[in-house]
């Protein structure tokens, strides 16, 4: 079981179980395009499966194109067997193109989780508790927070559209779950690395904002059973100098 702290530290950066997480991503450019692969990443799926897929990816593209700075609300809720109850956890999130990203649990309790490159700090709002540096080569860790840092970044390679649906996609397989609304599911691909994730991780659902695109609700489904749902409102894009500066400056204190 990924424990709060170890799926969103490791990913996003938030805190919930015993222990820290330790995951680790590069966010490298995706790779070229192998001389065996289809010209469009959508030609293995039946015509209606991939008009479907292409409207999900290209609403999410849109608003992630569009995305030099955001902050958000969050609302992340944890269902496990091993709780009377589920545990709910709010704070704020805040992006800053390419690769920075801070969220700030609003407890005491909580903890503030700073993303910078490669770095990943995790530091308890109690400051009379350490902070973690989280690294390392979890590859269900890495997998997850590449997928949720591409979520919220701007695409590669000039927005185009073939480029950034690969990398929304790298190392997935995608289908459209049943219900309403836009909406992806994105489980590990089979293979070595694949199977290494897939004995923790099950899937990651997405729902995007329908007129946005904007990331509206997380669920990972973990190999066990437990689920993390984490839902976000409020989204601002290309915030104000001043403000977003604030907003670095709350989570360094």
């Amino acid at each position: 079981m990924i424990g709060r702290r170890r799926w969103i530290g490791g990913a996003l950066g938030l805190c919930l179980g015993v222990g820290l997480g330790r995951a680790r991503d590069a966010l490298a450019a995706p790779a070229e395009r192998a001389t065996d692969e289809p010209a469009s990443i959508y030609e293995r799926f039946p015509e209606k499966t991939a008009r479907r897929l292409r409207n999900r990816v290209e609403l999410w593209r849109g608003f992630a194109a569009r995305t030099q700075s955001l902050r958000a609300r969050y609302t992340l809720t944890r269902r496990s067997s091993l709780l009377v109850d589920p545990l709910v956890v709010t704070g704020t999130l805040a992006f800053v193109a390419p690769a920075r990203l801070v969220l700030r649990d609003d407890a005491h309790t909580g903890s503030t989780t700073r993303i910078d490159g490669d770095a990943v700090v995790i530091r308890p709002n109690d400051r009379e508790l350490p902070e973690t540096v989280a690294g390392s080569d979890a590859p269900a860790l890495a997998w997850l927070r590449a997928r949720l840092m591409t979520l919220v970044a701007p695409p590669p390679g000039d927005n185009d559209p073939e480029l950034a649906a690969r990398a929304l996609l790298r190392g997935c397989e995608v289908s459209i779950p049943r219900g309403s609304g836009m909406q992806l599911l994105l489980t590990p691909r089979a293979g070595a690395s694949g199977a290494a994730i897939s004995r923790t991780i099950r899937s990651l659902r997405v729902r995007l904002e329908p007129t946005t695109g904007a990331v509206q609700l997380l669920e990972l489904e973990e190999t066990l059973g437990d689920r993390v749902v984490m839902e976000f409102g409020q989204h601002q894009q290309n915030l104000d100098a001043d403000v977003l500066r604030g907003l670095l400056e709350d989570a360094a204190r």
